[in-house]
């Protein structure tokens, strides 16, 4: 019956206060046609609008109208530069952990036979498909294990870790095939760990709201580090290959630039914190006097 009603002659009445809410009324109100009427265009309309003045402080605000406080407070959040330093820090670790993996995984096949010429097309393949399976199963393994450790504690072992098994193939990788398999593998899990663990680090340090909104951000640096990574590789290859060198010593740079990337990480990892309370939603409503949705 409410909606055969024409919205045309309900929406000249006057929408007051106490009808812009839709909790249940006392009284006469409740049963009334009249106010149930009004209330449901009046909330309607109210809703579409996105203005309802006093509903916050009085609690009886729509879902959408706390959205928009929030939204609100997050804008000023942005502002301070407390969100876009932390989400920096984590861009960083993102970027410097994903740089790692696939600067080897770009280079694999001809890497191990440059390392071991006695390795065949088809062994390198193989190879290929060695860290492929490890990049896979890093994003269930390692991610699993950061629930039980936690994410900054994970982070610490894809880029310390991963700093010790780098200088491991540069100094030593050249002398033993299975160390040199075994860091490739184990870096490139950490590469796949490191991807898969981001969301709950996001969710540790900012809480939900939004988190998917910087998650798209933070995914720029996988975008950058997918450029970064071969093309640094590939570049000191051209270079040391120009300047006569050969075997192993033609990647020995790059392990090195790797190294250097990856302490830049774990600096930043060391350095993260969650955003202080005073920056949160629900501080705020506190203050306010309001409980936090």
């Amino acid at each position: 019956m409410i909606d055969s009603i024409s919205p045309e002659l309900l929406s000249r009445a006057p929408c007051t206060h106490r009808h812009r809410a839709d909790g249940v009324r006392s009284g006469t109100d409740i049963h009334h046609p009249g106010s149930q009427l009004r209330r449901h265009y009046c909330g309607r309309r109210l809703r579409h609008s996105g203005t309802a003045p006093g509903l916050e402080t009085r609690g009886l605000g729509s879902v959408q109208g706390r959205i928009k406080a929030d939204a609100n407070h997050l804008e000023r959040l942005g502002k301070s530069g407390v969100e876009d330093s932390a989400v920096l820090v984590l861009w960083i670790m993102l970027f410097t952990n994903v740089t790692a993996g696939i600067g080897i995984l770009e280079n694999a096949a001809p890497m191990i036979q440059d390392y071991f010429p006695g390795i065949t097309a088809a062994a390198a393949a193989g190879f290929v498909g060695i860290l492929s399976l490890a990049n896979m199963a890093g994003r269930f393994v390692w991610s699993t294990t950061s629930d039980y450790i936690g994410r900054k504690n994970i982070y610490l072992v894809y880029l310390g870790v991963g700093i010790l098994l780098y200088l491991a193939i540069a100094f030593f990788g050249g002398n033993s095939l299975i160390l040199f398999i075994i860091a490739s593998v184990f870096i490139l899990s950490f590469y796949g760990g490191g991807f898969s663990t981001i969301p709950a680090y996001l969710k540790d340090m900012f809480g939900v709201y939004q988190v998917g909104a910087i998650h798209g951000r933070l995914l720029t640096a996988w975008a950058a580090a997918g450029v970064a990574g071969p093309l640094i590789v590939n570049s000191v290859l051209e270079s040391q290959a120009t300047a006569g060198s050969e075997g192993p010593e033609l990647y020995t740079l790059s392990m090195f630039i790797m190294v250097g990337l990856l302490a830049l990480g774990l600096l930043s990892n060391i350095l993260m914190r969650p955003v202080a309370e005073k920056h949160t939603v629900e501080y705020t409503k506190k203050q306010r006097g309001v409980s936090a949705p």
